[in-house]
């Protein structure tokens, strides 16, 4: 993991458009990769993004790697669970119907040939 984050310090610090780097002490990020850093995704999404958004500016990005990122609707239920206590699991309280028309904001419990619905109330 270390070896990845010197090399995106690396790359900013030689190519980054302006030479004093929005006046941001780029040498004191250098240190190393925090140790809690043990896989790709904390060190892409947390460690190296956050050390870029220092430099202020509105076009860095940092991100892939080789590791797949799941799409945002495949991760979330988008549905609130409440506990059922006579039942003792949970249930689905409320369905977040979102825009499926969009990849980002699609709902996957609303999906054609998913049956899935709230729970009535007792």
């Amino acid at each position: 993991m270390g070896r990845i984050f010197n090399e995106v310090w690396r790359r900013y610090r030689d190519f980054f458009y302006v030479k004093n780097m929005h006046g941001y002490a780029w040498k004191l990020c250098a240190s190393s990769t925090p140790p809690w850093c043990r896989t790709r995704a904390p060190l892409t999404l947390t460690t190296c993004s956050e050390m870029v958004s220092e430099l202020s500016t509105s076009h860095s990005y940092i991100e892939g790697g080789d590791y797949d990122m799941p799409k945002p609707a495949d991760c979330l239920a988008r549905a609130k669970l409440e506990l059922d206590y006579a039942a003792g699991r949970y249930r689905i309280a409320k369905i977040y119907r979102g825009q499926n028309e969009e990849e980002l904001y699609r709902s996957p419990l609303t999906e054609v040939g998913v049956d899935a619905h709230e729970a009535t109330t007792y």
